[in-house]
């Protein structure tokens, strides 16, 4: 043994004046991190299906301007809408996206521009496919 450090044997262990991390805290320093960032929302972007705009038949599309007239602001409602999405390559065309549905308040309405507003999110008049009321 080396008789330079003989005299440490005896010491005892020197104490932290910081304090311990909880453990709650302390799991969080091993969590799993992102390697290739946007990875994960590239594969979800491929996942999603794309389809055809499916045109409403004139029925359907008075309902709708029915439903939008007696729209109010405070409304809770429930609009599925068709966003157009060609795609990454845009071989799709703007014929080609996904059908989304938003629900929350109405904000806004504005029929001379063409657009609603549902909890500050702008929804093209044109795009609505559905309206139902009191959607959570």
């Amino acid at each position: 043994m080396d008789v330079k450090y003989k005299d440490m044997l005896r010491m005892q262990r020197p104490e932290s004046h910081r304090q311990r991390m909880a453990l709650s805290d302390r799991a969080k320093i091993f969590s799993p991190f992102a390697a290739l960032r946007g990875y994960e929302k590239m594969i979800q972007s491929k996942e999603q299906m794309r389809v055809n705009r499916r045109y409403l038949s004139e029925e359907e599309g008075d309902a709708i301007n029915r439903k939008l007239i007696a729209l109010k602001r405070g409304d809770r409602i429930s609009v599925t809408g068709f966003h157009a999405d060609p795609g990454s390559d845009g071989s799709g065309g703007m014929a080609e996206g996904m059908y989304q549905t938003i629900s929350g308040v109405v904000s806004k309405l504005d029929t001379d521009a063409g657009m609603m507003w549902i909890d500050g999110i702008g929804i093209s008049i044109e795009s609505i496919s559905r309206i139902d009321y009191g959607q959570k």
